[in-house]
């Protein structure tokens, strides 16, 4: 033991004499971070949509998809974002490919920022930061629930300042808005299928894309990033179809041929505080299996507005309609609006009762029963005087 230390202390001293040992600093690997570009013409085409219609959206309801005010949009100001991942969840997950596309001089232009190594993330996050400056409104698809907070955290971590648009618009929500009571899922590649009508072929599954990269990166096989980079197309594409594609829908709701589509539209005009067409949409919906939940609808919203006859006249046909006694909340409604509009308890009364045929919950039977007691200590009081 005591020969090993002196040999090591010998090693250390010739070491010390011949100087300091140069150490080369980490080498970047070579082209760490690309950016690939293609130019699409306007009459591109997805099955019924094409590039070329989201230049003529209004610009009203386009920026309203986004619960945004606004009559003014300048197409080239607009920029559709999607970034692929090396993963969903934790602190380390970067964006390894981001896709961006944007409309300018009368084609539409899709660059994508690629990491061909981890080491090329502040190159890739920088040349994003740049072309985002250029623009004022930001289209995503669920990008306010991951991608934008994604690459926030990520410059943020590498100290840059983001220039990303603060006006931004997820496509997701206003999808769910007007589709999902007709489509089982609201996925992007979904909104393909059944609202422009083409099914993707030969598509890689989301959920494949980090191990794929990670195979890429151990491998530095090209061929392994194809249907990452195709299928990332194919998403920034799709948005700029499925945002003019929603505009055209909200456009005309009266031309939509699925009953459960104008419903939904109405429930959309009507979140927007659009009375007027929420109306129309619900209106149209005379005689169609979608007609009672659209009165029940409508009556709620004059009510809201104060349109307490028109509401009371829904109701009444409602609860006519309602032989079953399946749904209470006519019956409620016009027992609210007798008791403390009408101060009529007699048929406030006879209203709660026939909402207490109706099924109901622990909590709405509680409320019920004390309405009932209510109304039946009021009517005693009334007779006694």
């Amino acid at each position: 033991m005591a020969q090993s230390l002196k040999s090591k202390l010998e090693m250390m001293a010739k070491l010390s004499a011949q100087g300091p040992v140069a150490r080369k600093a980490p080498q970047a690997p070579a082209e760490d971070f690309v950016v690939q570009k293609q130019v699409y013409p306007l009459d591109y085409a997805c099955g019924d949509g094409v590039l070329e219609a989201f230049c003529y959206v209004d610009a009203a309801t386009f920026l309203g998809l986004g619960d945004l005010a606004g009559d003014s949009l300048d197409v080239e100001k607009v920029l559709f974002l999607d970034t692929e991942t090396t993963g969903l969840y934790g602190a380390g997950v970067q964006a390894f490919l981001v896709g961006v596309g944007f409309y300018r001089e009368g084609a539409f232009h899709l660059h994508q920022l690629l990491m061909r190594d981890l080491s090329g993330e502040h190159r890739l996050l920088e040349a994003l930061d740049v072309l985002c400056a250029q623009f004022d409104t930001l289209v995503t698809y669920n990008g306010k629930s991951f991608d934008v907070p994604l690459l926030r955290a990520r410059m943020l971590l590498a100290r840059m300042r983001d220039h990303l648009p603060a006006r931004h618009i997820d496509l997701l929500h206003p999808a769910r808005r007007l589709w999902k009571m007709r489509l089982a899922h609201c996925a992007l590649d979904d909104l393909e299928q059944h609202i422009l009508h083409q099914r993707r072929q030969h598509d890689i599954s989301g959920s494949e894309i980090p191990g794929r990269y990670f195979q890429y990166l151990r491998s530095q096989d090209e061929r392994l990033l194809e249907d990452i980079l195709l299928h990332n197309q194919r998403d920034v594409l799709s948005m700029a179809m499925i945002a003019a594609a929603m505009c055209s829908q909200l456009a005309g709701p009266l031309e939509a041929c699925v009953d459960v589509d104008r419903y939904s539209m109405g429930r959309y005009f009507n979140r927007q505080g659009n009375t007027a067409m929420a109306q129309a949409c619900f209106d149209s919906l005379e005689g169609s299996p979608w007609q009672y939940a659209a009165r029940r609808e409508l009556a709620m919203t004059l009510k809201r507005e104060r349109r307490l006859q028109e509401a009371m006249c829904i109701w009444q046909d409602m609860a006519k309609e309602d032989i079953r006694r399946r749904d209470m909340l006519p019956y409620v409604e016009l027992a609210k609006v007798y008791e403390h509009r009408l101060g009529d308890c007699q048929r406030a009364l006879d209203y709660c009762l026939l909402a207490m045929q109706c099924p109901a919950g622990a909590r709405q039977k509680q409320e019920l029963e004390k309405r009932k007691k209510r109304l039946q200590q009021r009517l005693a009081r009334q007779q006694k005087g």
